[in-house]
């Protein structure tokens, strides 16, 4: 290959004015790379689109610009494919800067440390952002990443710190660790269903975050049991830093070994999950979170789930949770409303065995179980549902199948007969009577709808 400058400012082509002295390497093949920034002094910079032997320019090389601390603009001609490792790092005053259609790839570290960087136009040809190409751009506002990308690469877009919006298309499936780590003006992000991980502290940082929707809880789709990595604690790390809000509810130096300690956003209130399992403890000592959306396709929900969410309001669930779990809001004192979607079709035993502040809910059509004690425990002698809406108030039956009875004489147990109570519609009907009667008069019953 060879190397081939030019002297001089700008040259005049196509009407508009070129910057010259660059330093390019030839391809042999009728196309090179822009190597350095070579001899040109040009504060605005308009790269052309051959080389002084004619070659037609479509990379710009490894560190090309890095370090041009006082370069205002740049301008890329529409050859352009790709913008090598490093290629504007540190360009302290460029403000704006729009890639061509037909740029393929942007490598690590491209723009990092470009902190006057407010807004950058990605085209749709583009497949491929590399590690912390964005980072520290810390005037970056917006980002609306193309449909071509899959991966956010590893501390892409860590320490922007004036980003404020974030569109992600579905066409992305993984976002690595520390990708949008210190964007801590960030206060909303959508992660879309097609996403399949989440790296560990992959918003680490983000203190103003309020609102947050995830395809599922922790780490990664394909989850099937419940770990640390099924925390929503893990996408946000186990490093304190402003603003956060620590799961442990015991002085660090007492948390035992295998604890689930993470840190999450204080600010964070309102969190929706779209799919997945909600293994047990998912969201475990998350004080902070005021408001839980289950999308339809979330399949399943564990016991403790929702344990000590303390300031938790409201959840909502979609129609793909089929088992109303036990226990799985224990500890949640300031619970006020819960929204059972039709979909649901087994109410266990202790679901609602806690002391919260519902007093009213509504049983969707779909319910044909209600399991006994399901409203009732010692935790919830102090704040009782006061009504209970039947979507469905026909066709259910109240069966109370007593334990064996022993016969010691003969050593055996002798069963014994279930009581079994048909309930009348025009009964339940009166949602007051309807909480009566689960909470007191057939608790101990397992309800049936035919």
């Amino acid at each position: 290959m060879s190397t081939q400058t030019r002297e001089g400012t700008h040259s005049s082509k196509g009407g508009f004015r070129e910057s010259e002295g660059f330093a390019f390497v030839s391809g042999k093949n009728g196309t090179c790379t822009l190597k350095s920034v070579g001899k040109c002094h040009d504060l605005d910079i308009v790269i052309p689109t051959e080389s002084p032997n004619g070659d037609t320019v479509t990379a710009i090389g490894k560190k090309a610009f890095a370090g041009c601390k006082k370069v205002t603009s740049i301008s890329l001609p529409d050859t352009i494919t790709v913008i090598g490792d490093g290629a504007f790092e540190n360009c302290e005053e460029l403000v704006r800067f729009i890639l061509p259609e037909g740029v393929l790839s942007v490598g690590k570290l491209a723009f990092s440390g470009c902190k006057k960087l407010s807004g950058i136009s990605l085209p749709s040809s583009l497949s491929f952002i590399g590690e912390s190409a964005f980072e520290n751009c810390k005037g970056l506002k917006d980002i609306t990443l193309p449909k071509g990308v899959s991966t956010i690469e590893k501390k892409s877009f860590s320490g922007c710190r004036s980003l404020v919006s974030v569109t992600i298309p579905e066409t992305i499936t993984a976002i690595d660790e520390y990708a949008f780590q210190n964007c801590d003006s960030l206060k909303t992000i959508a992660v879309p269903d097609n996403v399949q991980r989440i790296g560990y502290c992959a918003f680490w940082g983000c203190s103003a975050l309020s609102n947050i929707t995830l395809p599922f809880v922790g780490a990664a789709k394909g989850e099937t049991k419940a770990s640390p990595k099924t925390h929503l604690g893990y996408i946000f790390g186990k490093k304190e830093y402003v603003g956060s809000i620590s799961t442990a509810t015991l002085p660090q130096w007492k948390i035992e070994r295998d604890a689930i300690l993470y840190y999450l956003p204080q600010s964070l209130k309102k969190v929706t999950i779209t799919g997945g399992i909600i293994f047990k403890e998912a969201f475990r000592n998350c004080t902070n979170v005021t408001d839980i959306i289950l999308g339809d396709n979330v399949t399943a929900l564990e016991p403790y789930a929702f344990y000590q969410c303390r300031n938790l309001k409201t959840i909502i669930f979609g129609a793909g949770v089929k088992t109303l779990v036990h226990n799985f809001y224990s500890k949640c004192p300031e619970l006020k409303s819960i929204s059972l979607c039709n979909g649901l079709t087994k109410i266990q035993q202790n679901a609602f065995s806690y002391t919260s502040k519902i007093t009213t809910l509504t049983i969707p059509q779909s319910v044909t179980l209600i399991e006994h004690g399901s409203f009732y425990g010692k935790y919830m002698e102090d704040n009782r549902l006061t009504q209970i809406v039947f979507e469905n108030p026909n066709d259910w039956v109240a069966i109370n199948q007593p334990p064996p009875r022993w016969n010691a004489q003969a050593s055996i147990s002798i069963p014994v007969d279930a009581i079994t109570v048909t309930i009348c519609a025009s009964d339940i009907q009166n949602p007051t009577k309807a909480a009566q009667f689960l909470q007191d008069t057939y608790f101990s019953f397992d309800w049936h709808r035919k």
